[in-house]
């Protein structure tokens, strides 16, 4: 999880994610696998002065998934089928835990933001088939038949002081 302060310049946990009843069932015969998928309950908590529960299944199972893949290709992931219901969520939202959610997604970013301006300038002046020594080599796809989701509820409580919500705009606040 993102990190708060803490004492030594150690980062704490901010949330915890707690999954239970978790099922995996795999199957392969004449050029086909099926795979079973299965998450009982999920649980989110935020730390803080006490433990603050913010995102937690009502019903079970969580998720429940089947998937059929073709075990053919190679280089390619052929899914005949994937079939996915979902549990009832209640979720608990607060400023506190959007700018935790903020400051985690802040932190799992990688490298820089983007590119320079004089990067871009730099980049525009040759089209990019021609900045290529070769030609790509082929990447892998996932090839997606049917795909079936299953209805999803979810309750949302929020408890959010507008004028602190400076990660919205201020024209809502």
């Amino acid at each position: 999880g993102g990190g708060g302060g803490g004492g030594g310049g150690k980062q704490r946990e901010v949330f915890t994610v707690l999954l239970t009843g978790l099922k995996l069932d795999s199957r392969q015969e004449s050029g086909q696998r099926d795979i079973d998928f299965q998450i009982n309950t999920l649980q989110v908590e935020m730390q803080g002065h006490e433990r603050e529960m913010i995102l937690k299944n009502t019903t079970e199972p969580f998720l429940s998934a089947l998937i059929q893949r073709d075990t053919t290709s190679t280089l390619d992931v052929r899914l005949k089928q994937m079939v996915a219901g979902f549990g009832e969520l209640e979720v608990c939202l607060n400023g506190e835990v959007l700018r935790q959610g903020l400051a985690l997604r802040r932190s799992l970013m990688f490298g820089r933001g983007g590119l320079s301006m004089d990067e871009v300038k730099t980049r525009a002046e040759l089209p990019y088939h021609r900045q290529l020594e070769q030609p790509f080599p082929a990447s892998p796809k996932l090839v997606l038949n049917k795909l079936a989701l299953g209805y999803a509820k979810i309750d949302v409580w929020c408890g959010l002081y507008l004028p602190d919500a400076h990660y919205m705009p201020k024209s809502m606040r």
